[in-house]
């Protein structure tokens, strides 16, 4: 779990150690060039639409997401601001976008827990 520059960090993370490590949480990052996300795992990623910080339109796109699962599906609902995209492979992305700023949202942690526990290390 990662947020703001522990975010970008756990995308370093995932770049460099994509092997080690089963599933990531992100709120409020950014994967930076020249890092290249090549390895599929899972990921739940915390968006605000008003971060001043990492601003929305510069934290990783749902499409990007779903590419470097490769191949999900249509996303289906999972709750209040909140979209799940699904690969073949069991993987998954979940994308819970707020209507804040900068900011981990603290209700998304038992979510965040649960979605861990059903992504053990491929």
């Amino acid at each position: 779990v990662g947020f703001s520059n522990g975010a970008n960090f756990s995308y370093l993370l995932w770049g460099e150690r994509a092997s080690e490590i089963a599933a990531f949480a992100i709120a409020a990052g950014e994967v930076y060039p020249p890092l290249a996300l090549t390895t599929p795992r899972a990921l739940f990623e915390m968006a605000g639409r008003t971060d001043p910080i990492a601003p929305f339109a510069d934290q990783m796109s749902t499409d990007t997401m779903i590419e470097t699962l490769d191949g999900t599906g249509a996303g289906q609902a999972c709750g209040t601001n909140c979209t799940v995209y699904k690969a073949a492979s069991g993987l998954s992305v979940r994308v819970v976008i707020h209507p804040g700023g900068h900011l981990y949202p603290t209700a998304q942690s038992a979510n965040v827990v649960a979605f861990f526990k059903s992504h053990p290390m491929p």
